[in-house]
């Protein structure tokens, strides 16, 4: 199975229990004071430039063009419809696409006719939606390429054209020819029912949060047949409003009857679903001849005719108090458009409104913009500015939603010619209102005599809740900026399982994350300082519980901040062989302090451990906190599972480096790994690749050789552990010393991993696999050769909770002694690539001595060995 349908299985097991169906009040927020609500900043600016007609006239103005003008558009987009719920049913899902796009660049056209300024302007171009079959959305470099599908449309920004990136997508429209295939069950199944169109849904708005990570929640249409749904997804679920029909029968009957065409009924598939021919995909249905006047349907329809339709409808409408629920469909879908593309501001469509583009930078630039952000509240507030991409981005939907910046003091932003500013490291994300912010984690840690006193863990400078103005008027300025707060006006507290806080840290640490490092000997040194860090912490009772390559931090001198046509950039110090220590440990959101100072109210246990989805943290955990999570058992948290997850890290970032370099270095290298490329590729995607805790659990148990089940058979082939990464070192690195290395790490994680006390028969060894896993809650000293176990059952190895930070430190202090070594005879690995290659090509051999395709050789003799074909 792919990855990104793995993903998508996980992101349906996720949807469970977190989506509100129905909501009656989610349409009428959209609508803002289209329905009653407030008029936004965007709004008025638009309005400004509109003559001087009320909404009602605009809208009203809008659809009597769109019935005169698109009658065959409408007719396409029903006739669709009906195809698909006829027997047997024909979806014809791209035929829809040119009537919408006409429909949306009639609203356009006609909006911008009604301006008063003829120059074109981002208010008066509006944004606009787009279709984008046929054309790529890149992602930035802080995302993972994992989804090579795309929504039917995306809303962009003002004055952009083509879609780059997902970045330039601020909401999205998915089309389906079936209704049957919408997004919310059918009348009559169960609740439980994931819709394959709602797990799209959910996929496109985690790839625009992850493009856009200062989103607080994205908005999403659903049309499917005639059929409008509108969603809008957050950190901790979806709310979806009631469906309504675009085209529903009362309103466009009345067109039809004044038109020739047949009668509401066929609104419902019951004559027209089978006399249209085929329509091809991405091509308009033209005008058909009415059986019963045989006259074309277009050349019957007169403006003075559609006029006196919509009069009618408006003015029966006009006798009630006008609400979302009760106008025409499409007059609600016109309005709905109109919002999106002029009315509703950039908060309203979900940007946080304490962080807007810093400069002349835009989301739908070539290059990733730069932001201001505000920290802190009232007269304590300060304002910094990101520079570049994020360190790194949270890919998941759900969760913290976490964001690191690198980041400058705003009043320094603009004044880099004079002084060159420090730069600091920023965390945005939203933390469990159960747990402390993480700003006073990192105070309370350092009351701590010891950790105060090392430089392996990472200093908070400012920090605290995000407050900020969620409808964007100034009313409100000190809310706390929470899901609750964002869903104040539509969903109830039973809606939402566990409420989350926006919350930010600044770091005074400066440094790149492990899986960045330039040499074997950085990235040790900076290991080394981390386990000796962790070792302070574990005395002063506090655990990590979240290490992964992205926080373990290689410690640099401050870099210089440069200004190109108002971009920022970094120009980060070259590694100069420093002996100080070299690392800092940081991200201590899920920390646990003495005495359980680190909850509010509950017990320090493992129910609040950090999930960001497995493509997050999760692929660092230890063994046994995977277990304990797959099936919701308490255990307690040990050092020894904060030196697992950096064993893991270790792993990771030498499989990160040898992506790099089968992808971006130069020719000769590329050649040289061309033969185990494959196999490095498998390799990865084994240990580090799955959707979730059990898939997980089960390639591990494959990796280590401890498949049991006659579906996974034991074999070199599917049990190789780690030997092509081995091979990488020994290719790149040329030091044995390194490469022993790791394969000691590997032997460190397999003594870890649980053991499987079998029985006669093996009916339950497939537990690991994610049907169940079962702890030997007691157990004698029979247990270790199972004689008398009435039921097999997996535990942990005493190992796995020996491992302390002595066999880590002795380890990395080993390695380090001999690499370093090395570097002084300049015979490590801390020579430049391409110089060692240039010296290699015209020396016809190998630095140690090898006659010139001895690697090549050497390779051929171990995968034979292996008995893996390359």
């Amino acid at each position: 199975m792919e990855f990104h349908d793995e993903l998508r299985e996980e992101l349906e097991h996720e949807l469970r229990g977190k989506i509100e169906y129905n909501n009656r009040d989610l349409l009428s927020e959209l609508l803002g004071s289209a329905a009653g609500g407030h008029t936004t900043q965007r709004s008025r600016l638009i309005t400004d430039r509109i003559n001087p007609l009320t909404q009602e006239d605009r809208i009203k103005t809008i659809v009597t063009s769109i019935l005169e003008n698109l009658p065959d558009e409408l007719r396409t987009l029903k006739t669709v419809a009906n195809r698909a719920r006829a027997s047997p049913p024909v979806k014809e899902e791209r035929s829809m696409y040119e009537p919408l796009y006409d429909i949306f660049e009639h609203i356009q056209s006609q909006v911008q006719s009604m301006c008063t300024s003829p120059r074109m302007t981002p208010y008066t171009a509006g944004r606009h939606f787009v279709e984008t079959s046929g054309k790529s959305l890149r992602p930035d470099e802080h995302q993972k390429n994992d989804n090579p599908e795309k929504p039917d449309f995306v809303l962009i920004d003002p004055l952009v054209y083509k879609p780059a990136t997902w970045r330039a997508c601020s909401a999205f429209f998915e089309i389906k020819a079936d209704e049957r295939d919408g997004p919310t069950p059918r009348s009559g199944r169960s609740n439980t029912t994931i819709k394959q169109t709602l797990r799209q849904g959910a996929d496109y708005a985690r790839l625009i949060f992850s493009s856009r990570p200062h989103h607080l929640h994205v908005w999403g249409l659903f049309l499917c047949g005639n059929k409008l749904t509108i969603g809008r997804f957050d950190r901790r679920g979806v709310v979806l409003s009631q469906e309504f029909d675009v085209q529903n029968p009362e309103y466009m009957a009345k067109l039809e009857d004044s038109d020739g065409w047949d009668d509401a009924a066929d609104l419902d598939g019951a004559e027209d679903a089978n006399d249209t021919k085929n329509l091809e995909p991405g091509r308009k249905a033209v005008s058909t001849a009415n059986p019963k006047t045989k006259k074309s349907t277009k050349s019957t329809t007169t403006r003075k005719d559609t006029k006196n339709i919509n009069n009618t409808v408006t003015e029966r409408h006009s006798k009630t108090k006008r609400t979302a629920e009760n106008e025409p469909g499409l007059v609600r879908f016109v309005r709905i458009i109109v919002r999106l593309m002029y009315e509703m501001s950039a908060i309203e469509l979900g940007h946080d409104p304490t962080v807007t583009v810093f400069g002349t930078y835009t989301y739908s630039g070539l290059e990733y913009p730069s932001f201001t952000i505000s920290v802190g509240d009232g007269p304590a507030a300060t304002s910094w500015v990101t520079i570049s991409e994020p360190i790194g981005a949270s890919l998941s939907l759900f969760g913290r939603g976490t964001s690191v910046w690198y980041v400058i003091p705003e009043t320094e932003a603009t004044n880099l010619k004079i002084s060159q500013p420090t730069v600091y490291i920023l965390k945005n994300a939203w933390r469990p209102s159960s747990r402390l912010g993480e700003y006073l984690i990192y105070t309370r840690m350092l009351m701590h005599t010891e950790v105060a006193a090392t430089s392996a863990i990472a200093r908070a400078l400012a920090g605290g809740d995000v407050k900020g103005d969620l409808r964007g008027e100034g009313v409100g300025a000190s809310q706390t900026i929470s899901i609750g707060a964002i869903r104040h006006s539509h969903s109830s507290p039973s809606n939402l399982e566990s409420d989350a806080v926006l919350h930010r840290v600044i770091l005074k640490d400066y440094g790149i994350p492990l899986y960045k490092f330039r040499t074997i000997t950085e990235m040790l040194r900076a290991v080394s300082a981390v386990v000796k860090g962790h070792r302070v912490l574990a005395r002063a009772g506090i655990l990590h519980r979240d290490i992964s390559p992205g926080n373990i931090m290689i410690r640099l001198p401050n870099p210089q901040v440069e200004t190109q046509n108002g971009k920022l950039t970094l120009k980060h110090p070259q590694f100069e062989g420093q002996t100080q220590s070299a690392g800092f440990l940081m991200d201590f959101e899920f920390a646990s302090l003495p005495n359980g100072e680190d909850r509010v109210g509950q017990s320090n246990d493992i129910d609040d451990i950090p999930k960001d989805g497995m493509t997050g943290l999760g692929l660092f955990m230890a063994t046994e906190v995977l277990m304990s999570v797959a099936q919701d058992i308490a255990i307690t948290r040990t050092a020894s599972h904060d030196l697992q997850s950096v064993l893991w890290s270790i792993l990771y970032v030498v499989y990160y480096d040898a992506h790099t370099k089968l992808n971006d270095s130069s020719r000769s290298t590329r050649a040289r790994l061309s033969a185990i490329r494959d196999g490095l590729q498998k390799e990865y995607a084994l240990l580090f690749s799955a959707s979730s805790v059990e898939n997980l659990l089960a390639s591990r148990a494959t990796a280590f050789g401890t498949c049991v089940s006659a579906a996974r058979p034991h074999t070199e082939a599917t049990c190789g552990g780690v030997q092509y990464l081995l091979m990488y070192t020994d290719i790149m690195f040329r030091d044995e010393n390194i490469t022993d290395f790791l394969e000691a790490v590997w032997i460190l994680l397999r003594r870890c991993q649980p053991e499987f006390i079998p029985t006669k028969d093996h009916q339950y060894a497939d537990i690991y696999y994610g049907k169940g896993i079962e702890f030997a809650q007691t157990y004698d000293d029979t247990a270790s050769t199972g004689q008398g176990v009435s039921s097999p059952y997996w535990r942990m190895s005493n190992f796995a909770r020996e491992l302390n930070h002595d066999i880590l430190e002795k380890l990395l202090e080993r390695v380090l002694g001999k690499v370093e070594s090395r570097s002084e005879c300049g015979d490590g690995d801390d020579v430049d690539e391409d110089a060692r290659e240039d010296e290699d090509e015209s020396e016809g051999n190998h630095q140690d001595g090898k006659e010139e395709g001895g690697d090549a050789d050497d390779l051929t003799d171990r995968l034979g060995a292996l008995h893996i074909a390359s």
